[in-house]
């Protein structure tokens, strides 16, 4: 039985190519520079995304996976970050101006010239944050 079940696999001819496997990263590279305002993203996940100049004003981005995605120079005004995982994630330049990241998991991301005025910040992790 097992030599019927093993006569069905075999190997590739050599002319054939097996495809490489895409990163998620460059599946989601395409998000650079859009408007995503007042979108609802909520559960969604972006890890490793590439976001650079996105803007998410207004948007409901609720339990987020933005896990090491660049997110350098976005907009956030009034957006909903609530609950969100933004560990490793690039975050240079963002303005989080007035949006709402509480409960928020920011470890080890980098925050250099990021805007935080207004945002709601309770029980946010900001362990080995950089905000230099």
């Amino acid at each position: 039985m097992h030599n019927t079940i093993l006569q069905q696999f075999r190997p590739l001819p050599s002319n054939i190519h097996p495809q490489p496997q895409h990163t998620r990263q460059s599946h989601l590279s395409y998000l650079q520079g859009l408007a995503l305002s007042r979108c609802d993203l909520s559960g969604a996940d972006l890890s490793c995304a590439d976001l650079t100049r996105t803007r998410f004003v207004g948007a409901k981005m609720v339990g987020t996976i933005l896990h090491e995605a660049t997110i350098e120079q976005c907009e956030f005004f009034h957006a909903d970050l609530t609950d969100a995982d933004l560990t490793l994630a690039d975050l240079a330049g963002a303005d989080l101006s007035t949006c709402s990241l509480l409960r928020t998991q920011l470890e080890k991301c980098s925050l250099v010239g990021a805007k935080l005025a207004g945002a709601d910040l309770r029980s946010c992790r900001m362990r080995d944050a950089d905000f230099s």
